[in-house]
């Protein structure tokens, strides 16, 4: 039989934006052949690298004591502690020094609110921010990333990255190559393209595979 075909070069980099398509199509990736079959993988994994806060103030996070900031992320309302998010992330800073403080419930609170970040990613992003480490789901890493680019939190990014190289396999690498051409990260995109090739036969069968346009 003939050799397989490579799939087409990647587009250029475009804006983070999360309904953005992926950078491939069905056909391309039946043009490109068939691999081995891929190997199961562990449904989350660890991300760490962040500032652990102390456990007091953890728990009155948890217990949602004292909180002066909702994070309103696709309709939900986060509580939080300015200060933690402050210190966090540079883009959060910016948007609490401009937020109106309001009375919620017989307390005051800044109202901020973010797009272009799902509520599923930034509620392990939070827990990131205030404990240094999370377990996220890997099939959340893509919008993890996003989030993290986003919030201009490099840490996690690289965190991020680095899992998303770890974890892949047929069921993710589609995933991962559209986060990797949102955000230009042109050694994620090559390691997930490679994978896509090489572990066709599971490919075609997995949910993202028949999300293709």
């Amino acid at each position: 039989p003939p050799p397989p075909h490579q799939l087409p070069p990647p587009p250029p980099p475009h804006q983070l934006s999360c309904s953005s398509p992926l950078p491939i199509t069905r056909a391309a990736v039946l043009a490109a052949g068939h691999g081995a079959p891929g190997v199961s993988r562990p449904a989350s994994v660890e991300l760490r690298g962040g500032q652990s806060h102390p456990p007091s103030l953890v728990t009155l996070w948890r217990s949602n004591a004292f909180s002066d900031v909702d994070v309103i992320v696709e309709g939900q309302a986060f509580h939080a502690h300015q200060l933690v998010l402050a210190t966090g992330s540079e883009h959060l800073a910016s948007l609490l020094r401009d937020a109106p403080a309001v009375a919620i419930r017989q307390r005051r609170a800044a109202v901020i609110e973010l797009t272009e970040v799902s509520a599923d990613s930034f509620e392990v992003v939070l827990e990131w921010l205030y404990c240094g480490e999370v377990s996220a789901p890997i099939a959340l890493l893509p919008a993890v990333l996003d989030a993290a680019v986003r919030l201009e939190l490099s840490a996690l990014q690289v965190g991020v990255i680095s899992a998303l190289e770890e974890t892949l396999s047929a069921t993710t690498c589609l995933g991962a190559w559209e986060a990797a051409e949102r955000h230009g990260i042109g050694a994620l995109s090559d390691s997930a393209r490679t994978v896509a090739l090489r572990e066709f036969d599971t490919l075609v069968q997995t949910d993202a595979f028949g999300s293709l346009p």
